[in-house]
């Protein structure tokens, strides 16, 4: 229990470093040598402790002081909803480039299924679980990663839908309406235009 942590002896109140961090981590003597064994006692780690023990020895304890919540996005460290959307927005803005950001915007305002938005939404920031991103994260423990089309190269965004000769051909079609050459990256494909507001 916190209280515990604390010793009340005649209105002073000091910390209870023995309950903390035991009797023979604080009693132990200091090692002359530099210690690579990570035991706790009598080793770097019970130095620590010890320095630790002497920076709480200097901190006096304020009984009358009561704990306040304060909120670091409002100047006076008051909540409120505008502070936490005006960081969203801001996460958004360092989180993708401003074109990304414009043609999600386009993407969400478009009148078309949800299921087409949000795998628009996953393309457009790299987010698809494709084998390499689930292997990287550590989600799939897959022995390949490769294509399954091809199986020649690791299933990436760009590989999939830019670079695989299958997939290649499928696209192919597609720039043709475009006038643009297949062999377009995916920041490339972003940056066609496709997607405008009206």
């Amino acid at each position: 229990m916190v209280s515990d942590l604390l010793n009340f002896n005649h209105g002073d109140i000091t910390w209870n470093l023995e309950s903390i961090f035991g009797v023979d981590v604080l009693n132990s003597s200091v090692p002359t040598a530099p210690s690579t064994i990570l035991s706790v006692t009598g080793t770097v780690i019970g130095e620590d402790f010890r320095d630790l023990k002497s920076i709480l020895q200097g901190i006096v304890q304020d009984i009358l002081a009561t704990d306040d919540f304060h909120w670091n996005l409002t100047s006076n460290g008051d909540f409120t909803v505008s502070s936490v959307s005006h960081l969203v927005s801001n996460a958004k803005d360092l989180a993708w480039p401003t074109p990304t950001i414009k043609l999600l915007d386009v993407i969400w305002k478009t009148n078309i299924p949800a299921k087409i938005k949000i795998f628009s939404w996953r393309f457009l920031i790299n987010r698809l679980p494709l084998k390499v991103q689930l292997v990287n994260r550590g989600v799939s423990n897959r022995t390949s990663i490769d294509c399954p089309f091809c199986s020649n190269h690791p299933e990436s965004l760009d590989h999939l839908f830019y670079q695989c000769h299958v997939t290649k051909a499928v696209w192919n079609r597609i720039y043709m309406w475009f006038g643009n050459d297949v062999n377009l990256s995916h920041e490339e494909f972003k940056a066609l235009g496709v997607f405008k507001k009206r």
